[in-house]
């Protein structure tokens, strides 16, 4: 009895390939989702703001940790030359002091403006590699005006 001449199953295998792509691909999808799900109303991890760690922290706990360890920024004074005369301000006359909300508002954004996968791959880089935020101060126009 003759026996038929077994051909490779190239059908097979290019489903096998597609599949398994689209499976790969659903699944990383998922998990991306999760991951953004998990940091819906908190800070992405690897973020630092003045080099203080905020990761996982929600803006309530973050405005607690960044006020205490940004408070010396509105201790210090400002010398000021005009012609001969040299004045010194304290930073409360000014007003001067670290700019919280600002701060807050650039740290929760992290990950989360853009496109879909340029909001992932921004908040995957921010875990991998970090993401630094620098510290900035505000000035009280009228105090500063007043002084």
């Amino acid at each position: 009895m003759p026996t038929a001449i077994r051909r490779f199953p190239f059908g097979r295998l290019t489903f096998s390939v597609i599949a398994g792509f689209v499976l790969a691909s659903a699944v990383g999808t998922g998990a991306l989702f999760a991951y953004q799900g998990r940091y819906v109303d908190r800070i992405y991890p690897g973020v630092r703001v003045a080099g203080v760690d905020v990761a996982g922290l929600d803006r309530g706990a973050a405005r607690e940790v960044l006020a205490s360890a940004l408070a010396a920024y509105g201790d210090g004074i400002v010398v000021v030359t005009a012609g001969s005369e040299t004045f010194q301000l304290g930073d409360a006359d000014l007003g001067r002091a670290a700019d919280i909300e600002g701060l807050l508002d650039e740290a929760l954004a992290v990950g989360r403006f853009g496109d879909p996968m340029g909001k992932a791959a921004d908040g995957v880089r921010s875990l991998i590699d970090g993401t630094d935020i620098a510290p900035r101060v505000t000035v009280d126009a009228a105090a500063a005006v007043r002084t």
